[in-house]
């Protein structure tokens, strides 16, 4: 997409302001509140001209867990096994589909596109997972994720999605990151809320 790096800025800056300030308790409120708003600053700022995915995780003091998605940036849960939790905003994804080839390079949703955003929407508060995993496309396109997280177990897997890494030959931008939900809760004890946002490659922890 057109673009991308700086609509990816945009937007992970937007996304954390807009959370820092909320007023509202309700994190299902406040994080459709947020991709509302990153939508219509990275629209202003590009008027159409570029994009980006989105995908984050929110936790609160009373354990509460929520996520928020645009685009094919992914969110996994790994308890007992990985299992993709958003659903790709292509037409392979839409139609469940590993893959169509030339026919799904194309984005059906993504921040910044203006009137008519649909995003998603996750409570993932009782999900088992002590680890939770967020991918940018040019990771999990060329990462086999499956076998890493059957092998590292929940322990291991930033470990090992790192070395992975470091082999990747890709065009695109490939960023994963892990969210350790046991840490995450002793951190939200002594703050509001946390939150872990990655956009389109670009990561962010607060």
């Amino acid at each position: 997409m057109d673009d991308g790096a700086k609509a990816a800025s945009i937007a992970a800056t937007a996304f954390i302001q807009s959370l820092a300030i909320a007023p509202e308790p309700d994190l299902a409120s406040v994080l459709e509140v947020a991709i509302l708003e990153v939508n219509e600053a990275v629209w202003a700022m590009m008027q159409g001209r570029g994009g980006t995915t989105l995908t984050a995780v929110a936790m609160t003091q009373g354990g509460e867990c929520r996520a928020v998605h645009v685009g094919d940036s992914r969110l996994y849960c790994t308890n007992p096994t990985l299992c993709q939790v958003t659903t790709d905003d292509t037409l392979a994804g839409l139609l469940g589909l590993d893959d169509l080839g030339p026919f799904d390079s194309g984005l059906m949703q993504y921040v910044g596109i203006g009137d008519g955003l649909m995003h998603q929407a996750f409570d993932l508060s009782s999900d088992p997972s002590e680890t939770l995993l967020l991918t940018s496309d040019g990771f999990h396109s060329d990462v086999d994720l499956t076998s890493i997280v059957s092998v590292a177990g929940d322990f291991g897997i930033g470990e090992v999605l790192g070395r992975s890494a470091l082999g990747l030959h890709v065009d695109d931008n490939a960023t994963a990151v892990t969210v350790n939900r046991r840490h995450v809760e002793s951190e939200v004890a002594v703050r509001r809320r946390a939150l872990t946002v990655i956009s389109a490659g670009r990561h962010c922890v607060l």
